[in-house]
């Protein structure tokens, strides 16, 4: 009975520090003179305007994956994008606002959820030729990842201050060559280190 009651005070205990934990999925991170700080890169997280799930008093739309790669790669990418959050609008993300990651976690989940799938230097060639032919793309590249087969993403541009702008472009491997599968979007941080939960 006392570790029932043990086990119950540690679960009140977490919900009064989080009034809405449905809402806040877990994210290790770390406070360093005001600025948060993932727990895993030890980078600051970045947020940028995007789209998020209904979140009002009356009506929360619930959004997450449930395939079993979703569960062991959010594990090891905890400060991704959450699955209630996009750049771009949807029918389910539907309320423009704030969304704060960190964008080495998100960019290790995609490449988890493909399969941890590596690219030739070929292919890393091809594509880097490929992305520098597009001047709306910012530069330089910041990663280049496999997701799923074939297909691979590119971010490009800074994500380290106020102000930067990053791209990202999806990549498509047809017959032998890299294609553009996913147009170019650019995205400026508005804040570092400074998390929306």
């Amino acid at each position: 009975m006392r570790a029932f009651l043990g086990i119950l005070a540690l679960l009140l205990a977490g919900c009064a520090a989080n009034q809405r934990p449905w809402l806040h999925p877990y994210r290790p991170t770390t406070t360093e003179g005001g600025f948060t700080y993932c727990a895993k890169h030890h980078i600051p997280t970045i947020s940028v305007i995007g789209y998020h799930s209904v979140r009002t008093h009356d009506r929360i739309v619930f959004v997450h994956d449930y395939s079993p790669e979703c569960e062991k790669c959010w594990q090891d990418s905890p400060n991704r994008l959450a699955d209630d959050a996009k750049f771009h609008r949807t029918k389910i993300h539907s309320v423009r606002g704030r969304i704060t990651f960190c964008p080495l976690c998100d960019a290790d989940y995609w490449h988890c959820y493909g399969g941890n799938r590596s690219l030739s230097d070929e292919d890393v060639q091809q594509i880097t030729s490929l992305v520098m032919q597009y001047p709306q793309f910012h530069k330089p590249i910041l990663r280049i990842f496999a997701v799923y087969s074939p297909c691979a993403v590119v971010i490009g541009g800074h994500q380290e201050h106020v102000g930067d702008v990053f791209s990202d472009i999806g990549l498509e491997k047809r017959r032998g060559r890299w294609i553009v599968a996913y147009p170019i979007s650019s995205h400026r941080i508005i804040a570092i280190g400074r998390d929306n939960l």
